[in-house]
């Protein structure tokens, strides 16, 4: 097969979408004419495709080392930045801009240019770079959030909020920019203005993402606290709870969305949890086991039974506009109280026939991340109920987890499970977990967990004036809670 029968098959390729044997043909048209530009182009984009820019760049490398033109050190720019690699995506960026690349790509070179600042905390020149995108493209969602991030980063927040009110108008239904005017909200603690952000978030997206509930979650914890010293009350936590049940209920109305449903049931078992309320924990643990039982039957996540948000938020006087949308203030004029007399009543129109849209439950099983949260919760939930049995069956399928973190969480707890249950040989248990964290401390420094752990065993075995000796060794941010610990065991053993 000559050369232009390869580039023919090779674009068929890209046209069908096999990007594989794209590259693979690519690689052979290279071979028999190494000077030629366009296989190496025709290899980089296939490699993008493919999700795989470090290979692309290399391509994309070739291709301008034997042809330098503008668009093609876009290309390469354009692979280097997917890669992480900002600087040299910016040098040939620059490069590109220099040889004159086509307008469109301009553009393109400028956005991403901004989005490399942002990640690299240069908001300035950033700012910059979004300016001089306008110029070629229009501005859109990407750019307006690219200029949020660099005025909030530079605390200028009057112009971020601004940015996502543009972003509102371009994209009215889409709640980022609501999110993001909330993050400042909260930040300077203008709580009263907070709360009319997710006001006129409810009335204007359809449905409400799960982001909104946890940033009403936030928003009714930070407020809650404010004046406490950061005292979570059990009042904060219920209402927090009756946040959540919102979140399920709208979850169980618009979507089959189970790893959002899991993460409701997560929010909700960590609230039980700070009420001391192992029961409710435990209900909830168990119906994250099966995500597809529990949203067929529509199981609650506590005894409040609130409607999905925006039910809530509806306009106001449905008798003439049932859920279409909420009334603006101008619609409650007093012209507008006059024009209602011409409205015709919704009262006696037959509501459309509501059809089952989760008759099809889609499959669902839990990976092994979702599973290690199960027994994680199940440990401080039947820490909580005394159920030590229970409990060291979660904690020794913890420590067979690959995250050292969820490994080491797993071997205490089951060390401390066989101290509770006074099983045979459980302290012999602990003086090998002192060792085996010794060890670990030892061997690899930058294994900051191992110490902590290697603590918390000394004081279970009340071993205090070496567990005292080795806190002095902590970073002085992390002393004081081991400290209370050793003087809370201290307490209770005399």
């Amino acid at each position: 097969m000559n050369y232009q029968e390869l580039i023919t098959d090779i674009n068929s390729c890209l046209i069908s979408k096999d990007y594989t044997k794209a590259v693979k043909l690519s690689e052979q048209a290279v071979k028999k004419e190494p000077k030629n530009p366009e296989a190496y182009m025709l290899a980089g984009q296939a490699s993008m495709a493919l999700n795989d820019p470090n290979r692309a760049a290399q391509f994309f490398s070739d291709l301008v080392r034997i042809s330098p033109k503008g668009d093609y050190f876009f290309m390469l720019g354009q692979a280097q930045a997917m890669n992480d690699d900002g600087m040299n995506a910016i040098s040939n960026f620059e490069k590109a801009l220099q040889k004159n690349c086509s307008t469109q790509n301009k553009g393109l070179i400028y956005k991403m240019m901004s989005m490399l600042n942002v990640e690299m905390g240069d908001f300035e020149d950033g700012l910059k770079n979004i300016e001089n995108a306008s110029m070629f493209i229009s501005l859109d969602l990407d750019l307006l959030k690219n200029r949020y991030l660099c005025y909030a980063g530079l605390e200028n927040y009057k112009q971020a909020v601004a940015s996502c009110n543009q972003m509102k108008l371009i994209s009215p239904s889409s709640y980022d920019a609501y999110s993001m005017i909330l993050e400042i909200l909260l930040k300077l603690e203008i709580y009263d203005e907070a709360e009319k952000e997710l006001s006129r978030a409810r009335r204007s997206v359809r449905p409400l993402p799960l982001a909104y509930y946890n940033d009403k979650a936030r928003y009714i914890l930070a407020s809650g606290t404010k004046n406490d010293g950061n005292n979570i009350s059990d009042k904060i936590l219920k209402d927090i709870l009756k946040v959540y049940s919102s979140a399920l209920a709208n979850l169980y109305k618009n979507t089959t969305d189970f790893d959002a449903v899991f993460s409701v049931f997560l929010r909700g078992v960590q609230t039980y949890l700070q009420l001391k309320d192992s029961e409710n924990a435990l209900r909830l643990i168990n119906l994250m086991w099966d995500i597809p039982s529990a949203f067929r039957r529509k199981e609650p996540l506590s005894e409040f039974e609130p409607k999905a948000e925006e039910e809530l938020e509806e306009s106001y006087n449905s008798e003439f506009f049932g859920t279409i949308s909420s009334m603006s203030d101008d619609e409650k004029s007093e012209s507008f109280e006059k024009a209602k007399k011409s409205l015709t009543p919704l009262s006696k129109i037959p509501e459309k026939q509501s059809q089952n849209k989760h008759e099809d439950i889609p499959q669902y099983s839990l990976d092994i991340h979702q599973k290690e949260i199960i027994w994680e919760l199940e440990i401080s939930a039947y820490d909580l109920s005394g159920d030590y049995e229970n409990m060291l069956k979660s904690a020794e399928r913890l420590q067979g987890s690959k995250n050292i973190s969820n490994n080491y969480l797993g071997k205490y707890y089951a060390l401390r499970c066989k101290k509770f249950l006074n099983q045979e040989n459980w302290k012999k248990n602990y003086e090998n977990a002192v060792g085996y964290w010794k060890n670990q401390r030892l061997e690899n420094p930058g294994d900051l967990l191992a110490m902590p752990y290697e603590i918390r065993c000394l004081i279970d075995l009340g071993r205090f004036e070496d567990a005292e000796n080795m806190i002095e060794r902590l970073p002085s941010q992390s002393r004081p809670y081991f400290t209370q610990l050793l003087e809370k065991e201290k307490s209770e053993s005399e």
